[in-house]
């Protein structure tokens, strides 16, 4: 359960002020059982051939000095981590984003009783192995909406599934909300020359809430 960050500029632009207010989202939210999300954080951005990123075990809120050693990007995919289990803390390996090939990754959501056979010790990482082998055959608005599919027929329950992959040209998000509440839920704006998905709202924009179960390339 975790608060997550894309966002696409149509030309190089520094993101610190975005990185800010997206740090003080994540310092004033908490989860449906009033959890932090204050177990690391990750920022992926896209340089000059390749994807670059940058993890850190701390809050992201007390990391605050190193937003403006983030470069002017096009692209960019930032990740809050709120670990399930107190097992699960304090493993850089386990924040996000995750990076393979042409593709940045994140995750937020929480699936219980999963009867598939996945690679990875937490769910972020599972799922990005299934996401993956779908990836091999399929372009991505048409593998996240397999993983959706996948995900419901094999789970007990699903109360959050937010799934969302960057290349270096566009974002691909998927909005598979199950439980109650609006911790889950993701908001996205399209203004023109700027897309930005978010978990919450974030400074003066005017975000709209995406529909249950939409799949969007931006």
């Amino acid at each position: 359960m975790c608060r997550f960050l894309l966002v696409k500029f149509n030309k190089d632009i520094s993101p610190k002020t975005l990185l800010e207010e997206f740090a003080q989202m994540c310092q004033e939210s908490k989860t449906e059982e009033g959890d932090w999300q204050g177990d690391g954080w990750g920022v992926a951005w896209y340089g000059e051939n390749t994807w670059e990123v940058r993890k850190s075990l701390l809050p992201i809120w007390e990391e605050r000095k190193k937003f403006g050693k983030v470069p002017k990007t096009r692209i960019l995919v930032v990740h809050a981590r709120s670990a399930t289990f107190p097992e699960h803390k304090g493993n850089i390996d386990y924040n996000e984003p995750y990076l393979s090939g042409d593709y940045c990754y994140v995750f937020n959501g929480m699936v219980q009783g999963v009867r598939l056979v996945a690679e990875g010790q937490i769910g972020a990482q599972k799922v990005w192995s299934l996401l993956q082998k779908e990836l091999t055959t399929n372009e991505p608005l048409r593998a996240l909406e397999n993983i959706s599919e996948m995900l419901r027929k094999n789970s007990r329950s699903i109360k959050g599934l937010n799934v969302a992959l960057a290349t270096k040209d566009n974002f691909f998000v998927l909005f598979g909300k199950q439980g109650n509440g609006d911790y889950f839920t993701l908001r996205k704006l399209l203004n023109g020359d700027l897309k930005i998905v978010c978990s919450e709202e974030i400074g003066n924009f005017k975000f709209e809430k995406m529909r249950e179960g939409e799949v969007i390339a931006l």
